[in-house]
């Protein structure tokens, strides 16, 4: 059961923080913190910084099943464009902040794959394992070095002039390709 309330195009665009809205807005209970459970695959998020990708990747681990996502040093992923850009997918997941060191200390009896220029081809993996956390780095900085150290790196090959894409878009088809082998 929820109460609606109509106001004034004035009282709305104080509420809202979207130009372009679709002239709903909702106040809603955040979902209670759940223990991290390291299933069969789970993604790591390092200092991920802009919300539109923070949603967007949200929004992908939910297509594809990844429901833990651990978060080092991120942006709220409650932040309202975060929600937005994950159609809701944050209400699917469960988020986990982490440190640094909870990641390496993680990373002892877990198989951890990052994302890296400097990585394997993904789509030369011979071996997927079964259980794996994935890690996907800051948009300027990519993945930590001492995670990296500890990590098996993957990267997606590329053609032309581009030496890296959106961590965004690079999650989503690493997800999906790690998902699917």
């Amino acid at each position: 059961m929820c109460d609606i309330t109509t106001v004034k195009s004035n009282i709305f665009e104080l509420v809202c923080k979207t130009e372009n809205s679709q002239g709903v807005v909702a106040s809603v209970k955040l979902p209670e913190s759940k223990p991290f459970y390291a299933g069969n695959k789970f993604l790591i998020l390092d200092r991920i910084q802009d919300p539109g990708n923070m949603g967007t990747i949200v929004r992908t681990a939910v297509a594809t099943g990844y429901t833990d996502i651990v978060l080092i040093d991120c942006v709220d992923p409650f932040n309202p464009k975060a929600v937005r850009s994950s159609s809701s997918g944050v209400f699917f997941v469960n988020f986990h902040k982490m440190s640094e060191k909870d990641v390496l200390e993680l990373a002892t009896s877990h198989d951890i794959i990052s994302a890296s220029a400097e990585g394997n081809n993904v789509f030369e993996m011979k071996e997927i394992p079964e259980r794996f956390g994935l890690v996907i780095g800051n948009e300027a900085g990519g993945v930590s070095e001492r995670i990296k150290n500890v990590s098996k790196l993957i990267a997606l090959p590329m053609q032309g002039n581009i030496e890296s894409l959106n961590a965004a878009v690079s999650a989503s088809v690493l997800m999906y390709v790690l998902k699917n082998r």
